[in-house]
């Protein structure tokens, strides 16, 4: 098997830079919220596709955004579950639950036309680690930062772009 190695100035500096920001967003998600590790163990994949691949239908703001909501919405909703039938999480529960959980959140996502894979596994994180409302709004916010992010590299694409037309 040969391996490719695309090596250039430009794609090893883009290469660089958008390491370093998705380290600087890591780092400061984990140093403010490193109680909720399992819940933020999702975002890990979804930094690397809106870092490195922010033209990918799935690092979209419409789909990171609505994926992460339905996917908090199926894992609130699975751990109801847990209170409405007295279920102690067993590992049946956790099993039968989690599969489920993921599922409809899959299932919603290509619905809607909001498909981020990471997403499914806060459904999940959700259904198998305690979580209370901090938990569930530092993830919006965690999400709506990494949205932010992606806008902002678009008007500097888009700058970048007619500025080099306007030489």
């Amino acid at each position: 098997m040969k391996i490719h190695i695309n090596f250039n100035r430009s794609r090893f500096l883009y290469a660089i830079l958008t390491s370093f920001l998705a380290l600087i967003y890591l780092f400061v998600l984990l140093l403010f919220f490193h109680f909720q590790k399992i819940h933020f163990a999702a975002l890990g994949s979804s930094a690397f596709a809106v870092f490195a691949l922010p033209s990918m239908k799935s690092s979209r703001n419409k789909n990171l955004i609505g994926s992460y909501l339905i996917a908090i919405a199926m894992g609130m909703l699975f751990t109801s579950f847990d209170f409405i039938f007295d279920i102690h999480h067993t590992v049946f529960y956790e099993s039968l639950f989690g599969a489920l959980a993921v599922a409809f959140t899959i299932i919603l996502e290509i619905l809607f036309s909001f498909e981020h894979p990471p997403s499914a596994g806060v459904a999940l994180g959700l259904l198998i680690s305690p979580w209370n409302v901090f938990t569930i709004l530092s993830l919006i916010i965690a999400i709506c930062l990494l949205a932010l992010y992606r806008i902002g590299v678009e008007k500097m694409k888009l700058y970048l772009l007619k500025k080099r037309t306007n030489k």
